[in-house]
């Protein structure tokens, strides 16, 4: 398979996963607000009291999760390939291959696969993207006491 076109199946899948995220965000969010509503038709005590204002606060975490993974979902959506379909470097929208996992750098997105094989979705923002940052094929780099080696970029 050519390098670009896995690219863009690296690319689908990772908006499939994302959406699923932003999807399970949507569905807790949701059965929050109906908790919240049933508790606002009913007179509080402080136990209830308590309890309401954790669900805020859960409500207003996952808000922000959700925010955040729509801004990731944005960045995935506005990825192009056709100008640089092969990397030279550790950067947005490289797959960085080492010899110890697979990496799209993109939205940081748990293990998948694509044609077999298994590949770590890699946001810009971790530690982990900012130790490989600008390397090239044969250079090493550390993070967390484990040195990878990348073996190969595209």
């Amino acid at each position: 398979m050519q390098k670009a076109e896995l690219k863009r199946k690296l690319l689908e899948e990772c908006i499939r996963k994302h959406q699923s995220v932003i999807d399970d965000f949507n569905v807790r969010l949701n059965d929050l607000k109906e908790s919240m509503k049933n508790a606002n038709d009913e007179e509080l005590d402080g136990g209830q009291i308590a309890q309401k204002m954790r669900m805020d606060a859960e409500a207003l975490a996952l808000i922000n999760q959700r925010q955040f993974a729509v801004t990731e979902m944005e960045l995935l959506q506005n990825l192009n390939f056709e100008n640089k379909a092969v990397a030279d470097q550790a950067e947005l929208g490289a797959v960085v291959v080492t010899d110890k996992e697979t990496f799209f750098v993109s939205s940081s997105i748990e293990q998948f696969e694509v044609e077999g094989k298994t590949y770590l979705g890699l946001s810009t923002h971790s530690p982990l993207f900012k130790a490989m940052e600008g390397k090239s094929k044969g250079d090493t780099f550390g993070y967390n006491k484990v040195v990878y080696t990348i073996e190969e970029l595209f």
